[in-house]
């Protein structure tokens, strides 16, 4: 599936789990689900692709800064339970983060970071950071997974094992790829208006 596909059902994945009824809740299933759904490309290096692979991975940056700005100027409580959280675990799980996105980098596409073993660690990454992003975090990620179980080239997804298990119902950018991304981000919407109704009344 594309980038802007593993978005979209990430951050619904994420939202639907999470349930957020606060804008700070919002803030974190945004940021996780749209983290979660795209970091497993980080492996794409395939030229016909790395360009929508860089913009999807570009994406959560921007939305993680927009969210921080945006908590800063009204005061929601982001930042604060950001900042209440040990420092050095989060460095610890920043650099661990950092270091799988390096290893994921470096593998070849659909190996090491399409896994359950790489969910895993990725999620340890994030609960050292701040465990509040975990539910929203996982769920994402395992909607990329799950997504990607949908397409004709197989996945390493029980990583170091050899299987490469593929549903083999779709290509990449083909019409099911549309028909997810679509229904995702309308899924998308009608979870955030459902959380502003929760957080009005």
């Amino acid at each position: 599936m594309m980038s802007r596909t593993h978005l979209a059902v990430g951050v619904t994945a994420a939202l639907a789990l999470t349930n957020p009824d606060t804008p700070q809740t919002w803030m974190l299933a945004v940021i996780a689900g749209s983290a979660g759904g795209i970091v497993c490309d980080i492996d794409i290096a395939d030229s016909d692709r790395d360009n929508d692979a860089h913009i999807g991975q570009a994406i959560p940056v921007g939305i993680t800064l927009c969210c921080l700005l945006a908590d800063r100027l009204l005061h929601l409580g982001l930042w604060q339970g950001l900042m209440s959280r040990s420092r050095p675990l989060q460095l610890l799980g920043v650099i661990w983060y950092l270091v799988l996105c390096w290893l994921g980098y470096r593998s070849s596409h659909r190996t090491f970071t399409h896994s359950v073993t790489a969910m895993l660690l990725f999620s340890l990454a994030v609960w050292l950071v701040y465990p509040p992003l975990l539910p929203g975090f996982v769920a994402a990620y395992a909607s990329h997974l799950v997504l990607d179980l949908l397409n004709k080239k197989g996945m390493r997804i029980l990583y170091p094992l050899p299987v490469s298990p593929s549903l083999g119902l779709c290509y990449a950018g083909g019409t099911v790829n549309k028909l997810l991304y679509r229904l995702g981000s309308i899924a998308a919407v009608l979870l955030t208006a459902l959380s502003v109704w929760n957080w009005l009344h």
